[in-house]
Parts: structure tokens; C-alpha cells; sequence
């Protein structure tokens, strides 16, 4: 723990907390770019963890069948079955709740029987110390430190349970699902040193009821049933008080439950995510995802309980060694391949699975060849790492030479803070992308302003999320290579509503499927290492208009676009304001009489006004048709142009009481008819704002237009 949980919080929480990960395995992805890893280290971890349930079950059942003689496969069976069916039916939170629970009552229940034990103790806590003092805190034969470092000494056991230890913080799912609930790295490092605390008190508890039980069986006689993995078992039965004894040893059994169930859930995850997700051709949605990782946990379960049926009846002489040797064959491999990533810029795909592939044989053969009086258990996780580094390093090294490889690792992927930075800083351009639902016009566009180049491609919005997020990649990878290549970020404006710290589209109207969720910002930058921003497209118009448009130089200025619904957004000091939710100045949804603002505003509801009074089909019409016919007075559409005039007006007083702002600028192409529709938007404004506030608010038209998407995703650099 001294060491595993420093190094941990040092290195790899910072590394986690940032890229957000699913799962342990989700970062090998990350790092190396391989789903074939992933799914590797999945299928590591879920061998683990078999193995890891399968001795859960195995250790307080063999105690409780002898103490309650009922046939230990009877309790294994029903151990099982309870674990599976609450991880089952409750899901992550249900296995956070029961753990922290049966955890209490373990921890109570331990700490009154260390208690307990000292009392009657002829000597007290005393005895314990003098006991120490003769040998069993460090016994004469034991080193502590053996310059063959593969051998037992109290220095191994220290460094080689913090490598254990860190091999599980690390690389099993387990664990690591806990980190996932959280990107506050704040909350992480106190949820690792609670934990570290816990877990240094309740050791030491056990250390300390370890050696008082082998005073007190010096003292008294032994318990019918004494062998190694059954002594406490048996004083809680035969020593302590009635009540507190069935309360202790269901705590005991709660307790294992509780870990069981951790591990089906963290096994149904990694299943569905690292193995299932990645392997399928079709996206999951999570109602399946669900149902795979219940089904995942029921047959998991199951054999993690036949497992346990073999291991009770194969004599194990000490299931703390078997564990802790199998815990550093599995996930000590695995951690090497983790350390090789994190540690180092150089190492790649190639080198991490030669780094696999040679941990694994070599622990294999350690395992099973070596005798532990050469090698202790203690030495696996080092050794590994070692292997896989020692390995790992000189194949990337060779690999990148013979492939003229200068690639480097994705960004938050390393501890190293060189290779995260948005590189080429000092440049002055921008790849700027403006995402609509018909077209994406892209570009290049300068601090200042100034479009370098500009055109635009179909958006091929039928095609959903997934796609736009391809063509966004590369049409950025195509304007990388344009020019000298020096460019200073990626700014992208687009439909939907957008979280700006993620750079992710949170929500989404159905014009572009499955769009919600789709991270532009992640996927940028850990491709291209540019520092790359994501705003609403309205907000961008709203900001380029401030910046270089109608409202430069403003204080605080209103954008609307009134198209086939009206969008807002607020600027301020040349700022987008965003805020509480990222959802300021969604005017569209403002309730006017009874309806949307947009639905009595927008051009969609001048067509449907002008058609209902015609009684023509609508493909007859658009908004530019209806101006033209009331430029030559046609009393149906001029009508109807006032009409939209006088709801755009309403809305619009209502924002200038709220915001106050000193310039309305008005965009969207049917505002570009300035010369028809400003007087009538001035005049039906004042029926609606006090001369006091409407002499104090400008009414603008947009003098950007098709460019202000682009513009704004420029700008966006500069607020």
C-alpha cells in the first residue's frame, strides 16, 4: 500500500481522470490504437477474475461447512447464486452499496474481535510486543534484504505486494470501475488514500488477531478444526460471545458476497465493452449492452462456481499463496503492458505485444518450473514488468525504424507532459469546419478574421454521428496538408447542442441521427495533437458578428437566426455566454401566446402561413418566393411577412427586457431582405419595448452570412 497507492495517484489517476475511459482495458485502446489489445487484456482480467471469485467463494465456505457441517459445495452454491442474482438485477450501484456496507459491519465486526482476543490474552497487547521481539514480527532466518532480489526478504515483500498491489489499482477492472464514477481528480486521490487507510487499518488488524491467536493456542487448546485457512474461523466460533459470533461470521460471508459481486459486475463490463462493443460490426445500444452484461454475470457466475467446487476439493494448502501467486501470474503480465505505455514515448503496438507475448511465457515457465525457494511469488509483478519493458522498448525501437514510424502517443496517454501539448502554437491560422445539416463548409481562417480558403462538401446528414464524425476527420486531415501545414487549432461549429468543455454534442435534434454523444474535441486532438474547440453554430454566428460584424465593439449583443426555427445566443465582452448548462438563449423555445417563439417566427411558419391562405401545395413556395411576391404586392404574402414580423418582435422585446443587450443583430437567409423588413421589425418593435429601452437597442442585420461559421470557429480562440 505505501507503495502501490503514491505511484498510483502520482501517474496513472491523471492519466484515467482525463481520458475518461469505460475500462483498464479502454486505455490500451487509447495508447496504442489497438482494439486488438484491448480485447486482450480483457480476456486476461476475466481470468483473473475467475480464479479471483472462484477462491472468494472457496475460503469462507470451507470454514462455515466445517463449523455448521453442511457439504461445502452446498455454501459455495448458495454464495454464488445470492452474488449473482443482486449483481444481476442492481448493476454497479448496487455492488458500490453492498460493499460499503458489508464492509462496515467486517470492519466493526474484526476490530471487536481483535479486541475481544487482547482481553483475554494473558499478557494483553503486551504478550503481542514480546512475541515480536522473539522472532514472529521477523524471524533469524529471514533477510532484509537478499542481493539475489527474486528471493524472500522483507524488502521483496514489500516492493513485490506494492507491485502486486499496483498491478490491481492499475490494469483489473475491478478497481478501476471505481475510478470511472468520477473525473474530479480531486475526488479520486481522497477516494485512494481513504481506501489506502482502510486498507493499512484493517491488515494491521489482522496481522495484529494473527499473532494474538498464536499466544492465545500456546495458552489454550487448539479448536477442533485448526488448519491454516480455518483458525480464525474457528475462534469466532468456539470463543467468541453467541450472538456477536453469528453476526461476525455472516459479516465474513456478507463480506465475500459483497467482493463476488464486484467481480461480476466488473466482468460483465469489460465483456460488453472491451469485447462485445469492440468485436461488433453494429453499434450496441444500452438496453443491449445491459442485457449482455446480465447474461455475462449469470455464466460467469456459474463457472466461477464450479471453479470453486474444484479448488475445495483439491486440497489447496494455503489459499493466500495460491492467490497471490496467481494475482501476479495474470495481472502482473498485464501491468507490464500498462507501465511500457505509460512510462514511455517510444513504445508502440508492435512492442506491446512482443511485451505480452514474452512476459507471458516467461511467467509461465516461473510459475510452473521454477521452485518458489528460488523464486518467490513475491517477484512476480517485478519480473514481469521487467520483461515487459526490457522487451517492449528495443521491439518498438526496431519497428519504428523499419517502418519509418514518427508517430507519437495520443494525448493524456503518457505521464510525460511533452507530448500532450497543442502543437504548433505559435502559428496564426486556424482549420475551421461549420457543420449544418445540408452542408459543412470548411476552411482556413486567420486570427484576424481572414479566410485564407474556404469551400464546402454534403453533410450527408442521413447518415448519422458516427459518419459526420469521420468526414469532420478527414476534411481536418485533408487542411492539414494545405499550405505550410503550421496551424495553431481546429475550431468546429456545428448543429446541436454542444458541452464546450468536452467539445461533444450532448443533444440533438433527429435531422442528424444519433448525433448526441458524438466527441468532436477527444477525437481531434488525439489524432492530431491540435488544440481543438467545439461551439453551438448559432453561438459562433453570434461571435462572429460581434468580433468583425454588425455588433463589433458591442458590450452585450443578442445573435438570432431565424431559419426553419430560430436560434439565439448571448454575447458578452466579446464572450459566448453559456450558461449554467451550456443552454443560454434557446429563445426558440420561449412561449409566446401560447407557442414556441420559433413556431410563430421562423421562415417554416411564414411557408405554412402563405400555403393555408393559397391553398397550394407547399413545393410551390420558400421564403425568398414570398418576399418577391410581396415586392410586387402580393397582399396574401405581405400579410404574412408582417405577421412573422410581429412575432419576431414580441420575442425580441422579451429578450431586451431580460438581457438588455445593446445591439439585436438578425441573421439567417431570409434576414438578408434588410432593405424590406428593417423599418417593419423597428416599427412593430416599438409597439412592444418602452422608448427608454428600444432608443437604447440597435437592430442589426448579419454582415457575415454564410461566412459567420466559420468565422465564429476561428474566434473562438480568441475569447
Amino acid at each position: 500500500m505505501l507503495l502501490a497507492i503514491p505511484l498510483t495517484i502520482k501517474f496513472f489517476l491523471p492519466i484515467y481522470s482525463k481520458l475518461g475511459i469505460d475500462t483498464a482495458y479502454h486505455y490500451l485502446e487509447l495508447r496504442f490504437g489497438s482494439k486488438g489489445l484491448r480485447v486482450l487484456g480483457a480476456v486476461m482480467f476475466i481470468i483473473y477474475q475467475v480464479g479471483r471469485m472462484a477462491i472468494i467463494m472457496y475460503l469462507p465456505c470451507m470454514v462455515l461447512s466445517k463449523l455448521m457441517n453442511v457439504d461445502v459445495n452446498v455454501l459455495i452454491l448458495i454464495m454464488g447464486v445470492i452474488a449473482i442474482i443482486y449483481s444481476y438485477t442492481g448493476g454497479l450501484k448496487s455492488v458500490l452499496w453492498t460493499d460499503f456496507i458489508q464492509g462496515s459491519v467486517l470492519l466493526l465486526g474484526v476490530s471487536f474481535a481483535l479486541i475481544f482476543l487482547l482481553m483475554h490474552l494473558d499478557g494483553g497487547i503486551g504478550a503481542i510486543f514480546n512475541t515480536f521481539q522473539e522472532g514472529k514480527f521477523l524471524a533469524e532466518n529471514e533477510p532484509l534484504f537478499d542481493p539475489n532480489i527474486l528471493k524472500t526478504s522483507v524488502f521483496l515483500m514489500i516492493f513485490g505486494a506494492g507491485f502486486n498491489t499496483i498491478s490491481s489499482y492499475v490494469s483489473s477492472q475491478d478497481i478501476v470501475q471505481r475510478f470511472t464514477t468520477t473525473t474530479d481528480t480531486k475526488k479520486l486521490n481522497k477516494m485512494m488514500l481513504t481506501n489506502g487507510a482502510l486498507s493499512i487499518f484493517i491488515a494491521t488488524v489482522f496481522y495484529l488477531i494473527g499473532t494474538g491467536l498464536y499466544i492465545f493456542y500456546q495458552q489454550n487448546p487448539l479448536p477442533p478444526y485448526s488448519a491454516q485457512d480455518q483458525i480464525f474461523a474457528s475462534y469466532i466460533a468456539y470463543e467468541l460471545p453467541i450472538g456477536v459470533t453469528g453476526i461476525l461470521l455472516a459479516a465474513i460471508y456478507a463480506a465475500s458476497q459483497s467482493t463476488l459481486s464486484t467481480g461480476l459486475n466488473s466482468v460483465a463490463s469489460s465483456w460488453t465493452l472491451d469485447i462485445q462493443a469492440v468485436l461488433s460490426k453494429k453499434e450496441l445500444g444500452f438496453e443491449k449492452e445491459t442485457k449482455i452484461g446480465q447474461r455475462v454475470s449469470l455464466l460467469v457466475g456459474i463457472f466461477a462456481i464450479i471453479v470453486a467446487m474444484v479448488l475445495a476439493n483439491s486440497g489447496v494448502t494455503s489459499a493466500y499463496e495460491w492467490f497471490n501467486g496467481f494475482m501476479g501470474l495474470v495481472l502482473g503480465i498485464l501491468v507490464g503492458v500498462f507501465i511500457l505505455g505509460a512510462f514511455t514515448r517510444v513504445s508502440n503496438t508492435f512492442g506491446a505485444v512482443c511485451a505480452f507475448v514474452a512476459a507471458s511465457v516467461v511467467m509461465v515457465y516461473v510459475k510452473y518450473f521454477v521452485p518458489t525457494t528460488e523464486i518467490s511469488i513475491w517477484a512476480y509483478s517485478i519480473i514481469s514488468i521487467g520483461v515487459s519493458l526490457v522487451v517492449g522498448i528495443p521491439a518498438s525501437i526496431i519497428w519504428r525504424k523499419v517502418k519509418a514510424d514518427t508517430s507519437v502517443p495520443a494525448k493524456n496517454t503518457t505521464i510525460f507532459n511533452a507530448v500532450q501539448p497543442k502543437v504548433h502554437r505559435t502559428s496564426d491560422k486556424y482549420i475551421c469546419l461549420d457543420i449544418g445539416g445540408t452542408f459543412i463548409k470548411y476552411g482556413i481562417v486567420s486570427r484576424g478574421g481572414n479566410i485564407i480558403f474556404s469551400d464546402k462538401c454534403a453533410t450527408e446528414a442521413q447518415e448519422g454521428g458516427p459518419h459526420i464524425l469521420d468526414k469532420a476527420v478527414s476534411l481536418v486531415d485533408e487542411l492539414s496538408k494545405k499550405g505550410d501545414g503550421e496551424y495553431a487549432g481546429v475550431g468546429i461549429s456545428t448543429a446541436g447542442m454542444v458541452d464546450t468543455k468536452t467539445g461533444s454534442i450532448f443533444d440533438a435534434s433527429d435531422t442528424i441521427p444519433n448525433y448526441a454523444g458524438t466527441q468532436f474535441k477527444k477525437t481531434i486532438e488525439d489524432k492530431f495533437h491540435l488544440d481543438c474547440r467545439v461551439e453551438n453554430d448559432v453561438n459562433c454566428a453570434g461571435l462572429a458578428e460581434a468580433k468583425t460584424g454588425a455588433a463589433k465593439n458591442s458590450k452585450v449583443a443578442v445573435a438570432l437566426t431565424v431559419g426553419t426555427g430560430v436560434g439565439g445566443s448571448l454575447i458578452v465582452d466579446g464572450k459566448v455566454f453559456h450558461g449554467f448548462s451550456e443552454s443560454a438563449c434557446e429563445v426558440g423555445y420561449m412561449h409566446i401566446g401560447g407557442e414556441d417563439f420559433q413556431t410563430q417566427a421562423a421562415v417554416s411558419s411564414l411557408i405554412k402561413n402563405v400555403v393555408a391562405k393559397k391553398k397550394e401545395p407547399q413545393e410551390n413556395w420558400d421564403g425568398y418566393k414570398i418576399f418577391d411576391a410581396a415586392k410586387h404586392g402580393d397582399k396574401i404574402c405581405i400579410q404574412a411577412i408582417d405577421d412573422m414580423v410581429d412575432a419576431l418582435a414580441k420575442g425580441i422585446a422579451n429578450i431586451c427586457y431580460v438581457v438588455n443587450p445593446e445591439v439585436v443583430v438578425l441573421g439567417g437567409g431570409i434576414m438578408e431582405q434588410k432593405e424590406y423588413l428593417n423599418d417593419k421589425v423597428n416599427e412593430a418593435l416599438k409597439k412592444y419595448l418602452k422608448e427608454s429601452v428600444f432608443e437604447k437597442t440597435t437592430i442589426m442585420f448579419a454582415e457575415n452570412k454564410n461566412n459567420a461559421g466559420i468565422l465564429g470557429a476561428a474566434f473562438l480562440f480568441n475569447e
